[in-house]
């Protein structure tokens, strides 16, 4: 039975032992248990904002230390930098991690989420020297009460400048309305016009197409060896050329054309001799056909009289021809009677065609 007890005993006493081992070796993992010395860093802010001493401190997002100690200097000048302290926060971090840092590495008091603990997360800088022993001023974090104060002064503003500015923002709001129209109204006439230009634009291309086409042609045309027009031009530069050379031959020096000449200012010199010669029979002439005209002239003013005579004459004869066939017209006589009588007509009609029936009756009466 002694036995039995002594066996109970030494299992229980196992289990205790093993369950201390478990939560020794817990405290060593989650207590962040080092056997290398921790390094320093010590980081001023304006506020903890909640931070707590034992806080997580990250870099790059990696674990790195501790938050060792929070101190409260209230605004306090330390003559180390040389500026009012509010909140100096002492951080431990592992010496790997710490020799990282650049000396223009920056501190952030964050949280984990949205509403989780809060922490200070560190980014490591880019600069070549290390952080050393200085004492780094944090980055305020954003606090959520001074961000309502703000928003609130804010829209006290903002409600008392729409209340006093009511109108004022009621007739820029029609005139932002107008604008608005009027710029539509611009841009439906500028669609307009850029469609109309469009149309011009292909037009004068249309337009310019044929032209380069016939100009093309018109080239083609007038280039020897490719149209008829430019082998004509070319025949007929040929032949210039071939009459220019022959003009050439016969002229030679010149003597030719000196010879010409020579005898082109005789004949000028025995002209003007001949004509000093007949300037007076021509005087003469001209003397004779000035009374030629002037007896012409009598001779047809006297023909115009006879004529305005002939033309009277005619006249009175076309006015007693006129009397003449008024008369015959009345049937005052015997041919105006046959003539404008139908009765008489045909009378005499009828007594034609007995005679011709009858050619006896001219010779005895019955």
């Amino acid at each position: 039975m002694a036995g039995k007890d002594s066996n109970i005993e030494v299992k229980v006493g196992l289990l205790i032992v093993v369950c201390l081992g478990l939560l020794l070796g817990f405290l060593f993992l989650l207590g962040d248990f080092r056997m290398a010395e921790a390094r320093e860093v010590v980081v001023d802010f304006e506020t903890s904002a909640a931070l707590k001493e034992g806080a997580a401190v990250k870099v790059a997002g990696i674990s790195a230390g501790r938050v060792e100690k929070i101190e409260f200097w209230g605004g306090e000048v330390d003559s180390k930098v040389e500026r009012p302290v509010w909140v100096r926060v002492k951080l431990s971090l592992k010496p790997e991690i710490a020799d990282t840092l650049r000396s223009d590495a920056r501190f952030y008091i964050t949280t984990v989420g949205l509403l989780g603990e809060k922490y200070v997360e560190v980014d490591p800088g880019r600069e070549k020297q290390s952080l050393g022993d200085v004492i780094k001023e944090g980055v305020p974090p954003m606090r959520i009460e001074v961000m309502g104060a703000n928003v609130n002064a804010f829209v006290e503003r903002a409600n008392k400048l729409l209340k006093d500015n009511e109108q004022a923002i009621t007739d820029t709001v029609a005139d932002i309305r107008a604008l608005a129209k009027s710029a539509r109204t611009l841009v439906e006439d500028g669609k307009t016009m850029l469609t109309d230009v469009n149309g011009q634009i292909k037009t004068i291309a249309d337009k310019g197409l044929k032209v380069l086409d016939s100009a093309d042609l018109a080239l083609v045309e007038y280039t020897p060896g490719k149209g008829e027009t430019g082998n004509v031009i070319k025949k007929a530069i040929d032949r210039g050329e071939s009459v220019l050379r022959k003009v050439d031959d016969s002229i030679g020096d010149g003597a030719k054309i000196r010879a010409i000449v020579d005898d082109v200012n005789a004949i000028t010199s025995k002209t003007r001799g001949v004509v000093d010669q007949l300037a007076p029979k021509a005087a003469g002439l001209v003397s004779r056909v000035d009374t030629l005209a002037e007896q012409a002239t009598t001779l047809v003013t006297e023909a115009r009289g006879q004529v305005d005579k002939i033309v009277s004459k005619v006249t009175g004869l076309l006015d007693d021809g006129k009397g003449m066939l008024k008369h015959l017209r009345d049937g005052h006589s015997t041919v105006g009677a046959l003539i404008y009588d139908r009765e008489m007509y045909d009378d005499v009609r009828e007594m034609m065609k007995d005679l011709k029936r009858h050619p006896w009756k001219f010779l005895w009466k019955e």
